[in-house]
Formats: C-alpha cells, sequence, structure tokens
C-alpha cells in the first residue's frame, strides 16, 4: 500500500503553555509504515519524546493517488503545497478505509520503558505494536487525567483533557460523533483542502479580515480542522503563538515552531487561562447547538479590545434568475437540509445571524462583510476575474461534501432511507455538474471587538 501518515507529529506531547489548565498527556499516535504489501498496518519506531499509554493508530493512503483522479489534481497539488507523497502506483484496491484508526484498547500489550530525558515512555519492540483489522468502526481515544509533563519547545502536538471521542463508521465513512454532519476520514481531508483553497480565493490569500489580521499575539482557531488556516497564519505571523483545536486528530505533520494543535470539544468549558487577543471560526456551520453560548465563552477568553472573527456560508441556496426552480434537486436539497438542521438542533442558516448574536453576546463595533459562492463558474467575469475560480472551487468542494453530510442529516433526522438519500444525492450532483442552475451560497464574514471596559 503506497502512502504516508496523516496525523501531527504526537498527540498529548506538548510544550506546556505556563497558563493552561493540566491535560493529560496519555494518547498519542504511532507513525505507520505505508510501504507494506499486506493489509494490516506495520508500525515504525516511535518518537521517544511519547508516551505509550494509550496508543491510537492512523494509516492514509497518498494524496496522489486521490488528487489525480480530479480535474483539479494539478492545481490542487501546486498551489496548497500539500503533503508530501511518492509518485509510486498504487496496486490496493482496498476501498473499505483509506484512513485506519485503532482503538487502544486492542492493542497488544507494550514493553515500555522510560525516556531518561523526558521520563516519557516508549516502546522497545515494534513487533508487538502489531495490531488487527476488524475494529476499524468505533475509534476511542479515552486519555486518563494527569498533570503534564514539560516538554522539549519544539515539539508540536495535539492535547487531550479527559477526552474520550467515539469516532464511528457510517455509509463508508468515518464521522466523529453524532451531531456532527461531516466525517473526519481521509476524504473529507482532502476536502478541507479545496475548502481551504476556496477560501484563498474567496479574500484574495487574506487570510482575516479584522483588525487583529496585521497584529494578533494569541490566536485561537476553533474547529482548525487539517489545521490549513493555523498553519497558514502561523507562517505569516511568527511573532505569534497560535492554538488550533478541533475534535479530531487530522491536523497536518508539518507545522510551524509557534503552532500547537488541542483535542477539544469547544462545546465544553473552555480551559484556557491566558486570553487569547484574536479568535477565529470559519466554516463551522451546524458545528454549535447554541452560538450565542460559544460567543460568550469566546468573550470571557479575550483580552479587552480583542477580536472575534467568523467566516461561514449559510443556506438557503440562492438563484437570482429563473434557472432554479423550486422543484429542482438542488432546491429541494437547500430546503431539506435546512429541514434537517433545525430538527438537529443546528440550523445551517445561522451565519446569516451572526451580527446579531455576536451583539447579544456582548460584543460590540460588529462588522458584516457579504459575498457569493457560485456553485460553478456561471458567474465567470461577471463580476470580478476571480469569479471563475471561486465557482470551481466552490462546486467541488460541494460535491466532495455531498453524500457524506447528507446522507447522515436524511437518514436520521428525515428518516430516509440509505438507498432514496443516495438516489437523491445523484440527482442534486448531476444538476450541480450540468452548470444550467445559476445557484450560489451566501458567503459571511462577521467580526466585533471585544469592550475595553
Amino acid at each position: 500500500m503506497s502512502g504516508q501518515v496523516f496525523a501531527n507529529e504526537a498527540i498529548a506531547a506538548s510544550p506546556a503553555h505556563a497558563s493552561e489548565e493540566p491535560r493529560s498527556n496519555d494518547t498519542t499516535t504511532i507513525y505507520i509504515d505505508p510501504q507494506s504489501s499486506t493489509s494490516d498496518p506495520v508500525p515504525v519506531p516511535i518518537d521517544p519524546l511519547l508516551p505509550a499509554e494509550d496508543v491510537v493508530v492512523v494509516v492514509v493512503d497518498d494524496v496522489t493517488e486521490h488528487a489525480e483522479s480530479s480535474d483539479y489534481a494539478e492545481s490542487f497539488a501546486d498551489d496548497l503545497d500539500m503533503f508530501p507523497g511518492d509518485d509510486d502506483d498504487d496496486d490496493d484496491d482496498d476501498d473499505d478505509a483509506d484512513m485506519a484508526v485503532y482503538a487502544a484498547a486492542d492493542r497488544l500489550s507494550l514493553d515500555t520503558t522510560e525516556d531518561e530525558a523526558t521520563g516519557a515512555q516508549t516502546t522497545n519492540d515494534a513487533d508487538s505494536l502489531m495490531m488487527g483489522t476488524d475494529n476499524r468502526s468505533i475509534i476511542t481515544l479515552d486519555a486518563p487525567s494527569s498533570p503534564r509533563d514539560e516538554r522539549a519547545p519544539s515539539t508540536r502536538t495535539i492535547m487531550t483533557e479527559d477526552l474520550q471521542l467515539s469516532f464511528q463508521k457510517r455509509f463508508g465513512r468515518t464521522y466523529p460523533s453524532r451531531d456532527y454532519i461531516l466525517p473526519n476520514d481521509w476524504d473529507e481531508c482532502i476536502r478541507l483542502a479545496i475548502q481551504h483553497h476556496l477560501w484563498l480565493y474567496t479574500y484574495n490569500k487574506r487570510l482575516a479580515n479584522s483588525p487583529k489580521r496585521e497584529r494578533a499575539a494569541r490566536v485561537l482557531d476553533c474547529g482548525t480542522g487539517t489545521g490549513h488556516w493555523a498553519s497558514d497564519f502561523a507562517d505569516d505571523h511568527p511573532e505569534a503563538i497560535v492554538i488550533g483545536v478541533d475534535l479530531s486528530p487530522i491536523q497536518l505533520n508539518a507545522v510551524p515552531p509557534n503552532l500547537f494543535y488541542e483535542i477539544y470539544d469547544l462545546e465544553q468549558p473552555w480551559p484556557w487561562r491566558e486570553p487569547f487577543d484574536f479568535i477565529f471560526f470559519r466554516h463551522m456551520n451546524t458545528a454549535f447547538a447554541d452560538w450565542v453560548e460559544i460567543f460568550e465563552k469566546a468573550l470571557g477568553h479575550l483580552e479587552p479590545g480583542g477580536y472575534i472573527e467568523l467566516q461561514d456560508n449559510s443556506f438557503p441556496i440562492m438563484c437570482d434568475d429563473d434557472t432554479m426552480p423550486p422543484n429542482s434537486a438542488i432546491a429541494r436539497w437547500s430546503t431539506l437540509l435546512m429541514e434537517a438542521t433545525e430538527l438537529m438542533g443546528r440550523p445551517c442558516n445561522a451565519p446569516s445571524s451572526f451580527k446579531q448574536l455576536l451583539d447579544l453576546a456582548g460584543f460590540e463595533a460588529i462588522v458584516e462583510e457579504k459575498t457569493i459562492w457560485p456553485i460553478g463558474p456561471w458567474n465567470a467575469g461577471n463580476n470580478h476575474p476571480r469569479d471563475r475560480e471561486i465557482g470551481v472551487w466552490c462546486r467541488e468542494n460541494c460535491l466532495e461534501a455531498l453524500e457524506a453530510s447528507t446522507m447522515h442529516l436524511f437518514t436520521q433526522f428525515l428518516h430516509w432511507s440509505e438507498e432514496d438519500t443516495r438516489d437523491f444525492c445523484n440527482e442534486v450532483e448531476r444538476e450541480i455538474r450540468g452548470g444550467g442552475i445559476h445557484a450560489y451560497f451566501t458567503v459571511y464574514c462577521v467580526y466585533g471587538r471585544k469592550p475595553y471596559a
């Protein structure tokens, strides 16, 4: 199987932020050699800094296999400078799971010793880390509470605190939780890279629009995903400390020295003691049940004069001409998604209310900026030279997310069958690819300031 590991350098072995609450350091990621002729993962030695109390194994295929099958592959690889991978042909036809994650409880007993420099436990016997492949449907990260050790300043990691996440295999995809509508597997990582590229086109490579885009010192990226935004922002602002937080350990390997990742559920009480001066949310629509509560948490974790910024697209899908009749698949998809997310308690039209909700939470100097994402290149040249590229990337992003999000919402909340949902998704895809419907998303950028007093 040709491929590469897609995980951060470690989970739970991090340089301590002096102001943070104590965290657990008992969950790590093992590096896997993907150059194996068998379907079973073959471990390679893990970093001596990493504890071996609880282990999660992540194996993914080479990005080139996925990218080469798409017409945007060359642009995707060149413009995003994505993950390094070899060019060997991949003869593995197993599509069951591109990202294999194994529960820590299923590993064999580890023969461990203590690293003299750090006190972290490491393995002496790589063969003892061999695992079966029959537990891919439920993945549990269980980190018992314990104080964090001091780590080398160069270690950039993911951290957990008394955190247990159950990842579930449904409809051939891996999802982080019952209430989150998008997967966290390899295909979703590719989609998140596409989505990042779409945002770069949208704002002409500008990562943020608030006044803090140039002078932030301590930044929190909420829902960092693969960490593209956090990594770019940390690169552009080497003087700033950037913390990316997410439910899933799917962040990029290579990170700047001023970037740190944490695995945490933002709907729980926030653990950070030291305030931030910039808190950023992007594409978190449907992630939270109570946006006002989230904004109040953000307000409480900002220093006076600090900024919050949100970037997101909203529903319903719009059309300004007669090309999208109410009975079209795209129009029905939009309406049904709104109905399903409302039933879920996480409505997908929330971004249209961000300005009002920030005001309700106590922010001031609130600015709302709106633009559009054409679903396809139909708007090319009408307003701006980037419109064609935005349309193409929006279409690809939409198609990548179409079935994964719709399957979960329609089967769980509208009680559709899997077969009917897939058939409907195929109908929506045909209309999107056809290009005859001039549909678009309304995109919001909303930012506000915490009062000075």
